[in-house]
């Protein structure tokens, strides 16, 4: 844990460079530069194209990080031609989608109805857009594998949005169309996979030349390979559903207006999730390699501290969205015309602090020989969330989508965790995460006790830095995460000597 700790420190600083630079992207310049539609097809376009690439990578990010240390040997750069699978079938899989989007293209403006016409002007660059996700994902896989996160998220989190910036304001000052301005994102997109495609290359070769003899001599890792690739794959079919079903069913059955207000909302409340990205990418590899060596043991109590380390600072930045509600659409440049928004920010941010409680149990049972348990569970999952979005939505607009989504969130993870109980015989519940919970639930009702001030500036300055800063103070003396705790004094270590090295 030590090394994971290490880690961290980079892929926090990123992680949160990002949360302050999609900040100004979503909260500050797409309202101020956009109609509520025209953020409908820029999210649209966003959200869509990542769930569609999730299908087309085929499961190769999964299975590359599964997989990698059984093809791995000591040469250096060798891996009997795993990069070249793994670079081989994701083209495959994006050739297939993208024919597939062109068969369906009336079909799905069908079911878009009269909020078709708008969007489906800017379908086609759902191809280039699902290429360059695809292609970033393996990459990134790539680099997780070999240890190196940072730059990645760096890429991911920092430097696409610093050129979503660029597309906006090019559109803001007139030099662009909103057409052409689509179109630069598009292109910015493709870049910042090209940029991480140079960076692998310097990292290491890649081993590009596929070793059939090696493939020959191990049936059992190629049969089990395209077993479980196949496994993921077809779960992704129901994962893309899942996943990004509520824009696509608020554009069909509210209107695009509707999903550009959805859209700023629930990326407002997936910085919850943000704990949880690093740690993913940080231990995937080494999970693999515990669960493809039946180390139950190890594995159990890095479910147990994961769940912390991912509760913890959730539950802190939990904290600081739920006070500043109000104030965050008071802030926000056109607020009045996305503050339906509330609702689904509180929904969706409460359901992804919930996940958090579980740890790594998704990853743990996806690297696990119970993999197959996934498949069912998106199969489940996917049916589960179009009754209750169609059931939903027409009654509570987008808080009905934002409740069928929480409600599928949370319907994983406890199913996982059942999973995991009864067939691995361990679980991620320890007694620091009740007092958490009891420390947040009070420090909130102390919240309400402060009066609101006239300036929600003021307001807000002063309630993040009293009610999260008390939560984190009170978490830290009593010890509630000695791994944060460590990191926390590690990076203050750090600063004081001005050592930022982690590796």
């Amino acid at each position: 844990m030590g090394v994971v700790v290490r880690q961290s420190i980079k892929a926090s600083i990123v992680n949160y460079l990002g949360i302050a630079v999609g900040f100004v992207v979503i909260l500050v310049l797409m309202p101020l530069i956009f109609t509520e539609k025209e953020v409908g097809i820029v999210r649209m376009l966003i959200e869509n194209h990542i769930a569609f690439a999730g299908l087309a990578v085929v499961g190769i990010s999964s299975s590359l990080i599964r997989y990698y240390p059984m093809f791995k040997t000591n040469e250096q750069g060798k891996n009997h031609g795993m990069d070249f699978w793994a670079l081989l079938i994701p083209l495959l899989g994006t050739v297939l989608v993208s024919i597939l989007l062109l068969l369906l293209k009336n079909w799905i403006a069908s079911m878009m109805m009269e909020n078709a016409a708008a969007f489906m002007e800017y379908y086609l660059l759902f191809i280039p857009l699902i290429f360059s996700q695809v292609y970033f994902s393996v990459l990134e896989a790539i680099a997780s594998v070999e240890g190196r996160i940072a730059v990645p998220k760096l890429i991911k989190e920092v430097v696409l949005r610093v050129f979503s910036i660029v597309a906006f304001l090019s559109y803001l000052f007139g030099y662009l169309s909103f057409d052409q301005s689509v179109l630069l994102l598009v292109v910015f997109y493709f870049l910042h996979f090209v940029l991480l495609f140079v960076y692998v290359l310097k990292l290491r070769k890649l081993d590009l030349k596929p070793d059939f003899e090696f493939l020959k001599k191990n049936p059992a890792i190629l049969k089990d390979f395209w077993k479980y690739t196949g496994y993921i794959t077809i779960g992704s079919i129901s994962g893309l559903m899942i996943t990004k079903l509520d824009f696509f069913m608020i554009s069909s059955i509210k209107g695009l207006a509707f999903t550009g207000v959805y859209a700023i909302a629930f990326h407002c409340a997936t910085i919850i999730e943000i704990p949880k990205r690093a740690l993913v990418q940080i231990l995937s590899p080494p999970l693999a390699i515990n669960m493809a060596n039946a180390k139950i043991r190890d594995t159990a109590k890095l479910y147990k501290r994961t769940a912390i380390l991912q509760f913890l600072p959730a539950l802190f930045l939990l904290l600081g969205l739920l006070i500043n509600l109000d104030n965050l659409y008071k802030i926000m440049p056109n607020g009045k015309l996305y503050e339906g928004g509330k609702l689904v920010i509180a929904v969706i941010a409460i359901a992804k602090a919930v996940e958090m409680i579980f740890g790594l149990g998704t990853q743990i049972l996806t690297y696990s020989k119970y993999y197959h348990f996934m498949f069912v569970l998106t199969i489940s999952s996917a049916v589960i969330g179009i009754l209750l979005n169609l059931w939903l939505i027409p009654i509570y607009g987008i808080v009905g989508a934002a409740l069928a989504t929480g409600m599928v969130l949370v319907y994983q993870q406890i199913i996982v965790y059942f999973t995991i109980l009864f067939k691995l015989k361990f679980h991620p519940f320890s007694m620091p995460l009740l007092w958490m919970g009891l420390l947040f639930a009070g420090v909130l009702g102390l919240n309400f006790l402060l009066p609101p001030f006239q300036n929600p500036w003021l307001d807000a300055s002063i309630r993040s830095i009293l009610f999260p800063g008390l939560f984190l103070a009170l978490a830290l003396k009593f010890k509630l995460s000695p791994d944060i705790q460590k990191l926390l004094f590690d990076v203050w270590n750090r600063l004081k000597v001005g050592n930022f090295k982690t590796h």
